[in-house]
């Protein structure tokens, strides 16, 4: 049973944004055509204007397709009447909405998922009131609508057809910084069109799936929300959610529910070790000494469920599952070891502009101690690499823990990096969430050329598949790959792949010429 903390849930109601609106117009009449060199081998054909929809009779049983040109979360607009007599009968359609074209190309497919069919996009709608200019109530993420009419008593034409898509930050996007390089600008703006579309009344994971407030999501969302639209308001709503709700032993909740009312989710094992790091950057940002003076010792509570689990063996363990990466084959606890060491010295730097010394002095004390257990026991003689469980396995999770929680020093981090591209036998990381803290560890070895060569590499590759927004899971060698059982249930707009948008204006002086 969670605790609930009211008070920081009326901080929740009174930080709710006001959300702004904008009009999408269709962009053409697209079919989709089977193209084994496109990304999931399916790319979208102009076949025809809008014009070509709008004010023309439309009979029951046809349909057409649509390409609104970009990534939109909204609501759809319909203007329709009937052509001859008043209408006898209600209009029925039916809808689906897409994010990638595989979604309807494929939609009569047999549905395999784990997850919910009714996350799939598909709506069948009666009006019965014709002529009608209806919004649907349903809030969709997408960008192609295949329409088809079900039923009608005489024909059916649409007057105008709209997307009103909604944010908090509204439709602009930031320039990117002066003397950024076209790739990469290209790329800075897929990612904070991604952001934006999780920008709602919260940072969702993701609009089209899921719709959730997760701990990990955020804390990347908040760091380009800092070199973007600072929408610091929007950064603290979502942490008074998160941390209203916390387990026995005084664990943030890793998801949660704003509706109808807010809900703790799931309780994750390294989602909260974060939250040190989330809370000491945000206060360097933006929140000052009372903000950060406010969630301390919640910051420092997400250590102790694994500080008392860890016991006298090389690696942690908790009753929680810990996310890591989606790679089926991943063992997790060298990497969960270096998660935890990431939160001790984040709660020692939190506690250090808090004037805490013990505490810094203590955390510390503890991250040394843990980090030479790992050195010792953990890395191979060998190689200089970190291994994992009983197996021994070799993975790129636990040497980026390993860097990122400071086992090693940012001197040898480019070694144990550079190590990995000779070993094959290395897990690779899945999703762009473990992507993205692979760049973080190219940071920290201080190899910019290799940071924003992989970055181009990976977010470069969804761009070049024609991704107007970055993806939850993205395997360039496996466009099928879903954790869901239905690549359909995978979404195409995620707050964990956004990164590129930080690193290109973070380090935007150390972009190699």
């Amino acid at each position: 049973m969670a605790n609930c903390n009211k008070e920081l849930l009326r901080q929740v109601r009174v930080l709710k944004p006001k959300l702004e609106h904008w009009e999408v117009a269709p962009e053409q009449q697209v079919a989709f055509a089977a193209d084994s060199t496109a990304w999931q081998g399916y790319a979208a054909i102009g076949v025809g204007p809008v014009a070509g929809v709008l004010n023309r009779p439309f009979a029951a049983g046809e349909r057409f397709l649509l390409d609104f040109g970009e990534h939109s979360v909204g609501r759809l607009k319909l203007a329709m009447r009937t052509t001859g007599k008043p209408a006898d009968a209600p209009v029925r359609l039916k809808l689906l909405f897409a994010e990638l074209p595989q979604e309807i190309a494929e939609a009569d497919r047999p549905f395999t998922g784990y997850l919910c069919r009714s996350w799939i996009q598909e709506e069948t709608v009666t009006i019965d009131e014709i002529p009608a200019t209806v919004v649907l109530p349903r809030r969709y993420a997408m960008r192609y609508l295949l329409l088809e009419v079900v039923g009608t008593p005489d024909r059916l034409v649409f007057d105008d057809i709209r997307f009103i898509a909604q944010s908090a930050v509204g439709r602009r996007l930031p320039p990117p910084p002066p003397g950024v390089p076209e790739r990469l600008a290209q790329l800075d703006a897929i990612a904070l069109r991604t952001l934006r579309d999780c920008m709602q009344e919260l940072f969702e994971d993701g609009p089209k799936r899921d719709r959730r407030l997760w701990l990990g999501d955020l804390y990347l969302q908040a760091k380009v929300d800092r070199v973007s639209f600072r929408r610091f308001d929007l950064v603290e709503r979502s942490i008074a959610l998160l941390a209203a709700f916390t387990s026995e032993q005084g664990q943030v909740v890793s998801s949660v529910y704003e509706k109808p009312v807010p809900a703790p989710g799931n309780w994750l094992a390294d989602y909260p070790l974060l939250f040190p790091a989330l809370i000491r950057e945000h206060t360097q940002a933006a929140g000052g000494a009372e903000f950060a003076a406010r969630y301390y010792d919640t910051a420092l509570r997400q250590l102790e469920p694994m500080r008392q689990s860890w016991g006298d063996t090389p690696c942690p363990h908790s009753e929680h599952w810990a996310f890591i990466d989606w790679s089926e084959k991943l063992d997790k606890t060298t990497a969960l070891a270096g998660v935890y060491l990431f939160g001790l010295r984040n709660a020692a730097a939190l506690a250090e502009l808090l004037g805490r010394e013990s505490d810094r002095a203590a955390l510390l004390a503890e991250a040394e101690k843990r980090s030479l257990r790992l050195r010792r026991e953990l890395r191979d003689p060998r190689t200089g690499l970190f291994v994992s469980g009983p197996d021994r396995q070799l993975s790129y999770a636990s040497q980026i823990w390993m860097i990122l929680g400071g086992a090693v020093p940012p001197e040898d981090a480019g070694t144990l990096l550079r190590k990995l591209a000779s070993a094959p036998e290395a897990i690779r990381p899945v999703t762009p969430f473990l992507h993205h803290f692979l760049l973080e560890a190219w940071a920290v070895a201080g190899e910019f050329e290799q940071l924003f060569r992989h970055l181009q590499e990976y977010w470069g590759k969804m761009a070049d598949c024609g991704a107007d927004t970055f993806q939850e899971v993205f395997d360039p060698d496996n466009p099928y790959r879903t954790p869901y059982g239905d690549v359909r249930l995978n979404s195409a707009c995620h707050a964990w792949s956004c990164a590129p948008a930080y690193f290109i204006r973070r380090y935007r002086d150390r972009i190699p010429g």
